[in-house]
């Protein structure tokens, strides 16, 4: 049975002429409204894209920058047919933002012209495009079997139907997928406390000492945003009343449906922060913290309360049934007879990775760190394990059709890493620990004090894949170390008004300049093309720094009260130099000595001119890699560091201000830098720094960064 097209959608299709491969020139302008319009009244192709739109708006918000708004070209998106070959050729659909939608009216709901067509590409040969690609049918690459079930769709999330769904899900998810039922490698550990969620017929939940029980003990854990409202909690005053029982009249929507969706799925124990914590005891908040990894990673599954901003919203969504099904249609173009299924290829992160849930900093270690989830989206279901991925609309599995790259995948090395290990598993490593930093600094945190503990079940896991213990200092690992401090905003992170980075420092002290923690915004730490972190592509140009950290408690990867950095390098003066209605620049030394082409000063933190104006900084290499140019076959350097900035009446101690990123591609610019650093030599007695002289007769400052 073929889906309801609009008029505009079902004249795009039947334009459409595949011969000779050739481009489309089938276009229809219309308004975001009108497709809007056209979804209310039925039009799945027209319910599809909207999807889109909304992955594209938010996307604009995030990157948007001067240049950016006055980008024709960026503001496309696509859509993939599924189902039916072209002969030679591959289809895309394109949606285009008319050229004035790119402005400041886009965030305040205006009605933008938009256009959509049609591509037809030669398919290239031997070579997997997922985003683009016309693939087979969407039984061609099933995760699930489910050849038992009938599956259909009711008008609300809530249905049992859905449930007998996630049955099916959690079903061979449990009898056959080995990574998601290996013991954790802490082994099993039941939480302190669970709430026993009753039966159907004895529907009486009550708190349980977890901890106490002689087995393991099989229990689920939820996922959730708190919000402005403040749910039923755990308090040392209630305790023992709810040890007897949890009034359940009294609970968020999202708790109680929570509580009904475990006992559905036949587990009797479920794990809530606010009802298993004792939200007024500071010494039971710390202790638990430290539990989290193994909270989430011994639970059967995790529910998570996707799309709800507050307790109050719940988990369960009313919904059109054509927001849960695949839009279908038939082409007299197409190869061979059959109906051709169309989808948003952004359905994953516009339900999943934009929902409230994930701007929360806290889930992003309860959902990593679990086994399963279970996304209780503002459409559909989602499912989410180690190894597949799916939905309601796509029921036996969704990851080859649905663009969800940026779902992080867990920690699942065949044997334990150590330091000699080879380098580029390390680096694989590290590329994990920064998929993991990118992804939380994305997100947002209630108090700025939990910064470091929100993360640190990931942290404490992530040291468990080790063979050896490795160091953590307050977000920085003592693996690979002088590359982690090298971190900066990451793309994306740009302000709408001036193009420049969102980082900002938090005004009280959270942690140490040096570490990413001690900054909001979206971080990036510097992997520089994804070259394995050894020699012969980097030298590193100083000794391994030594680190000191004071702890608030015993717990490594909590609360910090402070944290030095001491190393001993060569140093460069830098002064920023203002020029009224131009941008801050910066020259080298105290003699004014040019900055060589293609070099980077990235401030961590813009500040206003005025504050800029004369600022020297210091100049501190860590490392260098060699490049070739391959187009001429020529090898040029790159030299990486710190920029700091001295702390008044503390000789030698300085706060970190950002990076450097130095690029010499000619003999002249080499003898730039050097000069730069000679120029500090020379000056040396002023700076009051103690220092060595090493080997090559070249003057080593003994720095400490605060």
């Amino acid at each position: 049975m073929t889906s309801k097209l609009c008029d505009d959608c079902s004249k795009l299709i039947a334009e459409i002429r595949p011969a000779g491969g050739k481009q489309g020139t089938h276009e229809i302008t219309s308004t975001k409204h009108n497709f809007h319009i056209n979804s209310q009244n039925g039009c799945a192709m027209c319910t599809h894209m909207l999807l889109g739109f909304d992955h594209h708006e938010n996307s604009i918000i995030l990157t948007a920058s001067q240049d950016i708004r006055t980008s024709y070209p960026r503001s496309s998106f696509d859509f993939r047919l599924v189902n039916g070959f072209l002969e030679n050729a591959e289809l895309l659909f394109s949606y285009k933002y008319g050229r004035d939608s790119l402005d400041d009216g886009m965030r305040q709901g205006k009605r933008e012209l938009v256009s959509k067509s049609y591509a037809i590409h030669p398919l290239v040969r031997n070579k997997l495009v997922l985003d683009d690609l016309v693939i087979g049918g969407t039984n061609s690459h099933a995760q699930f079997d489910l050849h038992r079930m009938e599956i259909s769709h009711d008008k609300s999330t809530g249905s049992g139907k859905t449930k007998e769904l996630i049955k099916g899900w959690l079903s061979e998810c449990s009898a056959g997928h080995k990574n998601c039922n290996m013991e954790p490698v802490f082994g099993m550990q039941n939480p302190t406390r669970l709430i026993y969620v009753g039966t159907e017929k004895e529907p009486v939940a009550r708190l349980l000492n977890g901890a106490n029980s002689p087995e393991s003990l099989v229990y689920a854990t939820l996922s959730h945003c708190w919000g402005k409202v403040v749910p039923f909690r755990l308090l040392i005053s209630n305790i023992e009343e709810l040890k007897h029982e949890i009034p359940f009249d009294e609970l968020s929507r999202t708790f109680r449906e929570a509580i009904q969706v475990t006992r559905k799925l036949s587990v009797r124990y479920l794990w809530i922060d606010s009802l298993c914590i004792i939200q007024d005891s500071k010494i039971d908040w710390l202790m638990e913290s430290t539990l989290m990894d193994s909270v989430y990673s011994n639970a059967i599954f995790n529910i998570a309360a996707t799309s709800a901003k507050n307790g109050h919203e719940g988990l369960y969504r009313e919904r059109r049934l054509q927001d849960v099904e695949l839009c279908k249609f038939e082409a007299e173009w197409t190869p061979t007879p059959g109906i051709n299924t169309l989808l948003s290829r952004k359905l994953w992160q516009t339900q999943i990775e934009e929902s409230p849930l994930r701007k929360r900093s806290w889930v992003l270690q309860e959902m990593y760190l679990s086994r399963r989830n279970i996304h209780f989206g503002k459409t559909q279901v989602f499912w989410e394990c180690r190894e597949a991925s799916a939905c309601e609309m796509l029921p036996t599995g969704c990851s080859y059709f649905v663009d969800n790259s940026s779902k992080l995948s867990p920690f699942k090395y065949n044997t334990p890493i150590d330091r000699e290990s080879s380098s580029f598993e390390i680096f694989q490593a590290m590329v994990d620990w920064d998929k993991i930093v990118l992804t939380y600094t994305r997100s947002s945190l209630t108090f700025g004090d939990d910064k470091l503990v929100a993360i640190s079940a990931l942290a404490r896991y992530w040291q468990r894949q080790w063979k050896e213990p490795v160091k953590y200092y307050a977000g920085i690992w003592d693996i690979a170390l002088l590359h982690q401090l090298m971190w900066t905003a990451a793309v994306g992170s740009l302000n709408p008004k001036d193009g420049l980075t969102r980082l900002a420092r938090q005004k009280g002290y959270r942690a140490p300049t040096w570490s990413w923690a001690s900054v909001d915004g979206p971080i990036k730490i510097s992997s520089y093309s994804g070259t394995p972190l050894a020699p012969p592509n980097y030298s590193l140009l100083v000794d391994t720094p030594q680190i000191e950290i004071d702890l608030v408690s015993d717990d490594q990867f909590g609360q910090v009260r402070g944290g030095r950095l001491k190393i001993s390098s060569r140093l460069a003066h830098s002064v920023s130099v203002h020029n009224r209605g131009k941008p801050v620049s910066y020259k080298l030394g105290s003699s004014g000595i040019p900055i060589p082409g293609g070099t980077w000063l990235l401030p961590d933190v813009v500040l206003a001119d005025d504050d800029m104006k004369s600022k020297t900084l210091v100049l501190m290499p860590l490392m260098s890699k060699s490049h070739i140019n391959l187009p001429k076959k020529e090898e040029f350097n790159t030299t990486f560091g710190l920029l700091l900035q001295r702390v008044e009446d503390k000789v030698g101690t300085f706060e970190r201000f950002g990076i450097f990123d130095l690029r010499k591609g000619s003999d002249a610019d080499q003898v730039l830098f050097e000069e730069a650093l000679v120029d500090f030599d020379l000056h040396a007695n002023q700076s009051g720094l103690s220092y060595t002289v090493d080997k090559n007769n070249k003057k080593r400052y003994d720095v400490v960064i605060i």
